[in-house]
């Protein structure tokens, strides 16, 4: 009985999660450049006016920072590389029924 509560939760997550629209990421860059080079980042100024409120804009870029930071960048006022950001949102509407009794 402990095995199919196990397997009835797994399927279960693993429909919400199959569920849920993925996030599309595409990244350009030069290839022709060596980034050993480079040790320290900053952000663009055109990237700090991304179109999203402050909490949602801090978590992009504090991904991006761990993940340079990860690789031995350093984040720096006079950096070496400046990452620029761009996005593009989808407005989606969102309805719900509304039952009268």
């Amino acid at each position: 009985m402990k095995n199919y509560y196990i397997l009835f939760i797994t399927l279960t997550f693993t429909l919400l999660l199959s569920s849920c629209k993925s996030t599309s990421f595409n990244s350009d860059y030069d290839q022709s450049i060596n980034f050993d080079k480079y040790r320290t980042f900053n952000f663009s100024d055109l990237s700090q006016r991304l179109p999203v409120d402050d909490i949602v804009k801090n978590r992009i870029f504090q991904a991006i920072e761990n993940n340079l930071t990860a690789k031995g960048f350093t984040k720096s006022e006079n950096p070496d590389l400046l990452v620029d950001l761009g996005l593009q949102l989808d407005k989606k509407k969102s309805t719900r029924p509304i039952i009268l009794i």
